[in-house]
């Protein structure tokens, strides 16, 4: 495994291991302060995912275009953004199946939040 793949698997293992950890907190603290891990969660997705492209694109000897963290940050980043990249540095086929991965990633991440948010919630209830 070389140095890209190895960074692109700990950005993902970071994010996946974060997700957990917040669903958690949220499902103890308070509306005020889940707000709060709301926005740092949107921080924390945003900085792992461009790191990753980056990654990716270095991995697949592909040159971003000059404004894509500006495009990520303006434009809803995941939604429009990833799927261009994937399109454009694998191909239509290629990339959709990138895409499609992608989507899943996303949906084990909903998964892993919203589960460790109700057994938080669950045992900090009944405590």
């Amino acid at each position: 495994m070389n140095s890209h793949s190895r960074t692109k698997r700990n950005c993902l293992l970071i994010l996946l291991i974060w997700t957990a950890v917040s669903g958690g907190i949220c499902g103890i603290v308070d509306d005020e302060l889940g707000k709060v891990m709301r926005a740092i969660d949107g921080v924390v997705f945003a900085l792992t995912t461009i790191k990753w492209t980056y990654q990716d694109a270095k991995q697949h000897n592909f040159r971003l275009w000059r404004y894509f963290i500006p495009l990520y940050v303006i434009c809803p980043g995941p939604l429009l953004v990833m799927p261009v990249y994937f399109v454009k540095s694998r191909g239509w086929s290629s990339g959709l199946v990138a895409v499609f991965v992608a989507i899943g990633f996303v949906m084990l991440l909903t998964a892993v939040n919203v589960g460790t948010f109700y057994v938080a919630f669950e045992i900090y209830s009944a405590g």
